[in-house]
C-alpha cells in the first residue's frame, strides 16, 4: 500500500497523523489524475477505483466509486454497506475484504485482510 500526494493545508487526526486536504483515489491502481493522490490497496478484492475519499478542514467524505465489493463500516453486529457518507479518521473501514482507518491509510501501516 503506498500513498502519494501534497496538499496546501494540513491537519492532524488525534494530533498524530497529518491528513491533507484534497481529493484521494482509494483504489488498485496508481493513477491519479485528477485527484490530490491515491492510496494504493494491492488485494483482488479491491477495485481499481474502489472510493473516493474528499479531506477538507479536518472533515472527511468517503464515497464507493461502484466497486465490485464494496465499502463498508465495520460494525459489531454487523457490517453496513457505504454508498456515500461522512467518516470518522478513527473509525474502522472495510474495502473488499481489506479492514483499515482513514489513520492507517494515511500513516502508510500494514493493513488487515479478513
Amino acid at each position: 500500500m503506498t500513498a502519494a500526494g501534497t496538499a496546501a493545508s494540513t491537519e492532524s487526526v488525534n494530533g498524530t497523523v497529518p491528513m491533507r486536504d484534497g481529493t484521494y483515489l482509494i483504489g488498485r491502481t496508481r493513477r491519479r489524475s485528477g485527484v490530490t493522490g491515491c492510496f494504493v490497496i494491492d488485494n483482488p478484492t479491491v477495485s481499481e477505483r474502489h472510493a473516493e475519499l474528499i479531506v477538507l478542514d479536518g472533515t472527511c467524505h468517503l464515497s464507493d466509486l461502484d466497486s465490485h465489493n464494496g465499502t463498508w463500516r465495520v460494525r459489531s453486529g454487523g457490517d453496513r454497506r457505504i454508498s456515500a457518507g461522512y467518516v470518522r479518521p478513527d473509525e474502522r473501514l472495510r474495502f473488499g475484504v481489506v479492514e483499515c482507518s482513514l489513520e492507517e491509510l494515511f500513516s502508510g501501516r500494514q493493513l488487515a485482510q479478513r
